[in-house]
């Protein structure tokens, strides 16, 4: 497991939706990704100019196993994102699964400081 998170400030409800959802990304990629072989799951989350980029990616089966169809906690992890107006962006190729969410609502800072 691979981590870089940036230092950024977000609203309770932004903070524990963002949480819900790498929990559930990570819990696919070791579960469906990396469930019969090694491999590396990374998490980065990267402050933007106007919001914040979460990135989850695995080296795991991929596509080779043939198509991915979104079960309940994929689905969770929509609803979550549009909740926050975020944009998804899913790629599957045989060398793995990356999950990209870029979302408002994110400050590097705190109010006030």
């Amino acid at each position: 497991m691979r981590t870089r998170i940036e230092p950024l400030w977000a609203d309770f409800r932004t903070a524990s939706a963002l949480a819900i959802i790498t929990a559930e990304l990570v819990g696919n990629a070791l579960e469906h990704g990396l469930a019969e072989r090694s491999g590396v799951v990374e998490v980065t989350l990267d402050g933007l100019e106007a919001g914040a980029r979460l990135t989850v990616s695995d080296s795991g089966v991929g596509s080779s196993r043939g198509d991915w169809s979104p079960g309940f906690g994929m689905s969770l992890v929509s609803r979550l994102a549009s909740q926050l107006g975020a944009r998804a962006q899913r790629s599957l190729d045989a060398k793995g699964t990356r999950f990209e969410l870029i979302f408002t609502g994110v400050l590097s800072d705190p109010p006030g400081s």
